[in-house]
């Protein structure tokens, strides 16, 4: 019985540990502004929560988004109606499709919100980017098209699989049951 109890318990440990193909990460990203572009370095922290099954592109739909930008609250992710597809709304086109394998973002990438911008990350094929939009901007181009109030940057990112509060249980459960059944073969041993 007691090995029983070991064996589960290393089993659940061991299954809340595994790394995560999908659900919920940490995308990181660093940046120094384009010669193009004033500002000054920033960086932004992005949780994703993503669907649990590959779509069409052989990647995961970003389902939402939160964390900050240069300090500033995400409030959340620009819905792509087109999903997992491009879809193009007159400043970016982008897909929302993260990718756990090689890079995390490909071209098109994803847009979230700020309270006053809109943030497009993405991977050019060379670097990453980020290009931000001034929400209310009305100049445009000979086209009649937005122009971006731009902090356009290039700059390096990071993706890190965070555990879901189920694994986080699992995964204390597993550890419990294990020291509960170290505990009894020790009182057990003693009494012998």
């Amino acid at each position: 019985m007691q090995i029983k109890m070991l064996a589960l318990a290393a089993l659940m440990a061991s299954a809340a540990i595994a790394p995560a193909q999908a659900g919920s990460f940490l995308f990181q990203y660093n940046w120094n502004p384009l010669a193009s572009d004033p500002g000054s370095p920033m960086s932004a922290s992005l949780y994703l929560n993503t669907s649990d099954t590959l779509n069409a592109l052989g990647g995961y739909d970003i389902l939402s988004a939160s964390g900050t930008i240069d300090g500033v609250a995400v409030l959340s992710l620009k819905p792509n109606p087109d999903q997992p597809n491009n879809t193009a709304d007159g400043i970016y086109i982008y897909d929302n499709v993260l990718y756990t394998s090689g890079f995390a973002l490909d071209p098109p990438g994803l847009v979230v919100l700020t309270t006053d911008h809109e943030f497009n990350f993405g991977y050019d094929g060379s670097q990453y980017y980020a290009i931000s939009w001034l929400e209310g901007s009305t100049r445009l181009n000979s086209h009649g098209q937005p122009i971006p109030d731009y902090r356009g940057s290039v700059g390096n990112a990071s993706l890190t699989a965070v555990p879901e509060p189920a694994s986080w249980a699992m995964m204390v459960g597993g550890f419990g049951l294990a020291g509960a059944a170290m505990r009894r073969r020790r009182a057990a041993v003693s009494f012998a």
